[in-house]
């Protein structure tokens, strides 16, 4: 069972409260139940993204996060699909991409995750790229109709910003690493042909000359001189380089022009986040924001290209991160959003300036008159929290000075200069992060916009409309523009019993169901909220069961997600992102981790309808339970860890356990959490974990026991063929090949053929995408692998070992029949590439394919090229057919 998120939660900031409810040792569940889906837009529950636990560590240590990609990039590479070790890319900056993986991306291609820049082409406006903070940089050639992803075999598809060359609109740079989740990047990408080739500028993998081998982790902003395309600015963060740098040769080269503010605590909040330029000027007049966690600044240049002076033109010692804008029809005025500090984030104030950033006044500030003005960086209308640390953004109407537009976690629009504001969020996704107009707004007959947020790329034709206040409208009505755009974070996934359906929990888009029936874009909202841990019954595709976050719930569906019903609520009911475990010998015997006094097991026999309290694992300042898992083989052979400690529970007595019982305890000395379990499928002898942080020389990645949990020995590999030092999120041995064990990390997958004596990273086309869980299922007797990631989707591969081939085929009559194996119970057959009606082959699943009419298609003496597409996406080889 993979628990990243669930120990994230317990050693970073999110804390959770649960009622106090006073619970036997056995009780009945609640009457309460859900019979309809909520609407996702009133479902969103608003709050800043919960990294998970290992890539918050992997992101801890910035040298041996590069050192991880570097060898990740000489490692072997192979193939699950084609069955082979495959070429791998020589050099680790190489400017092209290597050639993609064979998995399948499952989708979702209609649900958009968080996005952290846009920019048009001043040429064409339905040339439009995209910023998506885990998943690289996209494209659309169509105004947002489609999209296709640019960057997926890059070192690392972290991003925070875009910028765009406006006198070289095929020029643009992506800065990476997201500051203010603390998700380290690894330098700036440049392309000069809008995206089909990529340069990893200021390389990581080479030291710089006066410095660490990489001076930009956290690029926050850049900006391309109107005057001279060469010179380029950037604001980075949390780190001995932060600060404001300028390069005057297109990015090769680069200069510390303002360096960053030093004092304050360190925070996801210390370094430079804004940089706007003026495109008015003969010379480079920019403006920034930097914040030492405690305070923050705003400084003006206006000869930033020469010697010009970086003079601190506003400073309050409350004040945290500031966005800023310009107006483009009255450049003279400009505007700042400014959150708390780290520890307020609600909004500190809304400053003005009309002299070119010279002065600045407070149009709003916090302390004054409750009323939605003073909501800006809240959960407006509730206030119940505030996060400007992590969604702040404004932007003002190209043709009017005084109508601006600030987003924090809603969206509002000021008519007057920033001193009252409204609501213009109807129908888009919370937690904003990027404002952008179209190039062609007149403010009269086009008023179209753009937005990306934590829902992905949103688009309004009526940027000039009707406001409104609180629980009032009409608002502003924005659309989704995400076909195709997979970029949603998933914390962790399930697939159903007969593989056709795929569930998870992701980051403020809820829990999401996506189906092969359905497609790629046909993905759909299950619950809202922030998704959290999801598991089928493995006996049963449509009961499924999920977390509710707030309050803490535990829900059931018997309906394939259509419905729920609340089975466990309050304490027993645990954080939503902790373990759901079924056992596979039995799926009515449930196992949920809670979390009220102390970390805690429950357990149904009877699929929910009834629960016991069945373990207190240890003290409360251990954190909640991380991983559990149960012997396939043995239900009453139990392991379990709590918190980040490497402490282990392990219980043979797992089926009549009581709150009573002791589960005795063998600490593995990570002093890190352990992140996964999992017991080998055939013998329940041997069990394997995950460590989520790095190793050290003490301390090992992966983790084997060969008595049931008693001792633990390595299982890292050595050498070019050794795992590389990176926290891992999840491990899955393969039941079909003894000796075929996978690993999920922050920097992609990796595979063992020979049970963790050698490694290979894995080819599937996302190189360094983070994975929250590994899956497989066999329906069908047909393994399939699937992988829920953190920024790009689902992905499935099934193994070239049961690759679909045709042996023979006949027509009789009317009918056609094909025969050969592996075909899935939805394989059509393909009549030189269109399908046919096609029904398997009574008594004969997997080996038989029928057509009833498809020899009409074939006429005598006529060949063909048959070929079976099954219901997973995998295609058969393709079969010379000659009709007699």
């Amino acid at each position: 069972m993979n628990a990243r998120a669930a120990i994230f939660a317990g050693f970073l900031t999110t804390v959770f409260l649960f009622a106090g409810i006073v619970l036997s040792h056995r009780h009945s569940p609640p009457t309460s139940s859900v019979s309809t889906l909520r609407p996702a837009v009133d479902l969103d529950q608003a709050a800043a993204s919960e990294e998970p636990y290992a890539l918050k560590q992997s992101h801890a240590n910035r040298q041996l996060y590069l050192e991880a990609l570097k060898h990740a990039k000489l490692m072997p590479k192979y193939s699950t699909r084609l069955g082979t070790f495959v070429s791998a890319t020589v050099s680790p900056s190489a400017d092209s991409q290597p050639q993609a993986g064979t998995w399948i991306p499952l989708g979702p291609g209609n649900v958009g995750g968080r996005t952290r820049g846009l920019v048009i082409d001043p040429r064409n406006a339905n040339v439009m790229y995209a910023a998506a903070a885990s998943g690289g940089v996209w494209k659309t050639t169509d105004a947002g109709a489609s999209w296709v992803p640019l960057t997926d075999s890059m070192p690392s598809l972290i991003m925070g910003c875009l910028a765009i060359d406006p006198s070289n609109p095929d020029t643009l740079y992506a800065g990476t690493g997201e500051l203010s989740v603390g998700a380290l990047g690894v330098g700036i990408y440049k392309t000069t042909d809008g995206g089909t080739t990529w340069t990893l500028l200021s390389d990581i993998f080479q030291p710089a000359p006066n410095g660490p081998p990489q001076q930009f982790g956290f690029v926050d902003a850049i900006v391309v001189s109107p005057n001279n395309s060469q010179r380029v600015y950037v604001a980075t963060g949390f780190g001995g380089e932060d600060g404001v740098c300028r390069s005057s040769d297109g990015g090769n080269t680069w200069t510390q022009v303002l360096p960053g503010r030093r004092g304050g605590s360190l925070s996801s909040q210390q370094g430079c986040h804004s940089l706007v330029i003026r495109t008015d000027q003969d010379t480079d007049y920019i403006v920034a924001n930097c914040s030492d966690g405690s305070s923050s600044g705003i400084y003006l240049n206006t000869g930033a290209e020469g010697s010009g002076t970086w003079s601190p033109v506003l400073e309050e010692s409350s004040m945290g991160v500031v966005s800023l804008a310009i107006a483009p029809s009255n450049q003279n005025v400009m505007y700042a959003l400014a959150s708390g500090s780290f520890a307020d984030q609600s909004l500190h104030a809304f400053f003005m300036s009309t002299d070119g950033g010279h002065t600045w006044g407070a149009q709003v500030r916090a302390g004054g008159t409750a009323s939605i003005n003073t909501e800006l960086l809240s959960d407006a209308c509730a206030n119940t929290r505030s996060q400007g640390f992590y969604d702040n953004v404004i932007a003002v109407d190209p043709t009017d000075p005084n109508r601006v537009w600030a987003g924090g976690i809603n969206l509002f629009r000021s008519d007057d200069a920033g001193a009252t504001w409204n609501l213009a969020d109807d129908g888009i996704h919370v937690d904003h992060h990027t404002l952008l107009f179209h190039p062609k707004y007149d403010g009269k007959s086009n008023v179209t916009m753009f937005g990306g947020n934590d829902g992905g790329v949103f688009a309004t034709q009526q940027a000039r409309g009707t406001t409104a206040q609180c629980n009032t409208s009409p608002r502003i009505r924005w659309t989704p523009q995400n076909s195709n755009y997979s970029t949603t974070q998933f914390y962790s996934g399930s697939i159903s019993a007969d593989g056709t359906a795929y569930a998870g929990g992701t980051q403020d888009n809820g829990y999401l169901l996506g189906n092969d029936t359905d497609g790629f874009s046909g993905w759909r909202q299950i619950w809202g909220g922030d998704g959290g841990v999801v598991a089928f019954d493995p006996t049963d595709s449509k009961t499924m069961y999920l977390r509710n976050n707030r309050p803490a719930q535990l829900l059931k569906s018997t309906d394939a997600g259509r419905s729920f019903n609340v089975i466990l609520s309050g304490q027993l009911a645990g954080p939503y992102n902790s373990p759901i475990l079924i056992d596979p010998s039995n799926p009515n015997r449930v196992w949920v981790a809670s979390w009220g006094d102390l970390p805690a097991l429950s357990r149904s026999i009877d699929a929910g309808a009834s629960w016991t309290e069945a373990a207190r694992l240890g003290p409360l300042d251990y954190g909640p339970v991380g991983a559990v898992a149960i012997a396939p083989s043995n239900p009453n052979l139990m392991l379990a860890s709590i918190g980040g400690t490497g402490r282990l529970h392990r219980c043979d007595t797992a089926l009549t356990s009581t709150i009573d019982t002791l589960w005795p305890e063998n600490i593995i000395d990570l002093h890190s959490a352990i992140t996964s379990i999992a017991f080998d499928p055939q013998d329940s002898n041997i069990a394997y974990l995950t460590n989520g942080a790095y190793r050290t020389p003490e301390t090992h990645s992966v983790y084997k026991s060969t008595d049931s949990g008693l001792t633990w020995q390595g299982l890292d590999g050595s050498g070019s063929s050794a795992l590389p030092n990176i926290p891992l999120t999840t491990i899955l041995p393969d039941s079909t090949r003894p000796g075929t064990i996978y690993v999920g990390s922050p920097i992609g997958v990796f595979v063992t053929l020979d049970g963790g004596d050698t490694w290979a990273k894995e080819s599937m086309g996302i190189d360094n995408v983070e994975i929250g869980t590994l899956s497989l299922t066999l329906a069908d007797n047909i393994p399939r692998l699937y992988a829920f990631t953190y920024g790009r989707g689902v992905w499935r591969v099934r193994p070239v070992d049961f690759a679909s081939h045709i042996i023979a085929a006949s027509v009789t009559g009317k009918r056609l029949t094909v025969t050969g194996e592996n075909f899935d119970s939805s394989a059509v057959i393909l009549v030189n590439g269109s399908p046919l009606p096609t029904s398997a082959g009574q008594g004969n699943p997997g080996t038989v394919l029928t057509s009833k009419k498809g020899g009409k298609k074939i006429p005598h003496g006529q060949g063909v090229i048959l070929q079976a597409r099954n219901g997973d996406g995998t295609y058969s080889d393709q079969f010379q057919f000659v009709r007699p």
